[in-house]
């Protein structure tokens, strides 16, 4: 690769992770806004009998019209300047992947683009025309970063809207190329579950969601799928690279060392309080999927304990059986009984908090949170980590802690630890 390419990359996969880190994503509008000056134009446009000229100034192209036979649309072919490329956000909700454009700039280098990218153009006025791109975004994209003023089109005119998304659709999931979903956390399901929802179409004029996916399928599949589509939900979070509580947990089905809880206890016993288990009605295929905003407030939280309670105070190599002060600690917040029991008491208080109506608080962190909700929610956490009762060498208590069971811990402790004693020593109060 030329060291001129290599630079405009790296350029370009920075400028993708900059916006990530910041909880948004790329599209193919921020590519065209950092990218091509004065982007975004209109073009005129004009059609006598089976002939279509486009006109941009210093640009005229006359092409054939074509009609598809299926369909009946009218279509054409044209090299369009990217200056005068929108992107189709109506029809296509994808993100820009760094890493994919990388792969097809580097092929563009040496190889022809092999099909065009697909436009609808859309008349704004008369003569006036808007020209979106809805399919292609990728391989533009690529274009672009390799310095290319002019891009290969094809050119539907006037199309029917649903006609496109149903099209779309087909691009991105009859044919394999990457999923049409944006979320990162749909993208983790386990194959099964994957090539599944990826062959599963809604019914024309409406939207792919989890309950219509599992609704799609035969009664007898569906409590199956369901469970195992939480499942894939659950390891999305507890295998993503950012988990620090991660390398503190016990493999169930591996040998481990001195560790303080299993992945399995994790799962069972916090995730699946924190995560909801309905199946959801919102657009999977929207820009931003709930589920997402779900994954990263569920690992803020996961995180901000291993922080408390683990990091610089779990040591895997200690093999006394009297435990350190901090160890005790962590020991005793992570027996099976006691997660499940602070699980629920912090999902309730971050609940009130954010006054969340009572019907809604399986849904509590399913939505994106604002930069003071965030710090709100790791005040609740550190909150949490600071209880006295963690150090407790009381016998019977420390009994009820090992009986792993939430009834014995919350019998013990309900009335001094619960959600409203987190709320008030959070604020301090």
């Amino acid at each position: 690769m030329e060291f001129s390419l290599a630079q405009k990359l790296i350029r370009f996969r920075r400028f993708c992770e900059e916006i990530e880190s910041g909880g948004q994503f790329v599209d193919f509008d921020r590519v065209l806004t950092q990218y091509v000056p004065k982007y975004g134009q209109q073009a005129e446009f004009r059609i006598d009998g089976d002939e279509v000229s486009l006109i941009i100034p210093g640009f005229e192209h006359t092409a054939r019209v074509a009609k598809d036979p299926a369909t009946g649309t009218a279509y054409f072919f044209a090299e369009v300047p990217t200056t005068h490329v929108l992107n189709d956000s109506e029809t296509q909700p994808r993100k820009i992947e760094w890493d994919h454009v990388w792969e097809l700039a580097r092929d563009f280098v040496e190889r022809p683009v092999h099909e065009p990218s697909n436009c609808r153009l859309v008349e704004s006025g008369r003569g006036i025309c808007r020209l979106l791109q809805f399919d292609g975004q990728h391989k533009t994209s690529a274009q672009i970063l390799l310095g290319r003023g002019v891009v290969p089109v094809k050119i539907y005119v006037n199309p029917d809207v649903q006609m496109i998304r149903e099209l779309v659709i087909q691009i991105q999931q009859g044919i394999k190329k990457r999923p049409l979903s944006t979320s990162a956390t749909l993208a983790k399901l386990d194959e099964i579950v994957r090539l599944k929802l990826d062959k599963y179409r809604a019914a024309a004029g409406s939207r792919r969601t989890e309950r219509s996916f599992i609704n799609s399928l035969k009664p007898e599949e569906r409590r199956q799928m369901e469970a195992r589509y939480l499942a894939s939900l659950y390891s999305a979070i507890l295998d993503d690279p950012s988990n620090k509580l991660t390398p503190y947990l016990k493999k169930t089905k591996k040998p481990s060392g001195n560790l303080p809880t299993t992945d399995n206890a994790v799962v069972t016993r916090v995730l699946r309080e924190m995560v909801c288990r309905e199946m959801l009605d919102e657009d999977i295929d929207a820009p931003r999927y709930v589920r997402d905003d779900e994954a990263a407030n569920v690992l803020l939280v996961l995180n901000r304990i291993t922080g408390r309670m683990l990091e610089g105070k779990w040591d895997q190599k200690y093999r006394h059986t009297a435990l350190p002060l901090e160890m005790r600690r962590a020991q005793n917040f992570f027996y099976k009984g006691v997660m499940a029991w602070w699980a629920g008491i912090l999902k309730e208080a971050v609940a009130l908090r954010l006054q969340v109506p009572t019907h809604e608080r399986s849904r509590v962190f399913l939505r994106r949170l604002e930069q003071d909700q965030r710090a709100m929610v790791l005040e609740l956490v550190d909150e949490l980590a600071s209880w006295p009762i963690w150090s407790t060498e009381d016998a019977e208590l420390r009994r009820r802690f090992r009986a792993n069971t939430e009834k014995d811990v919350r019998e013990a402790l309900g009335q001094q630890y619960n959600e409203f004693t987190l709320i008030k020593g959070s604020r301090g109060t």
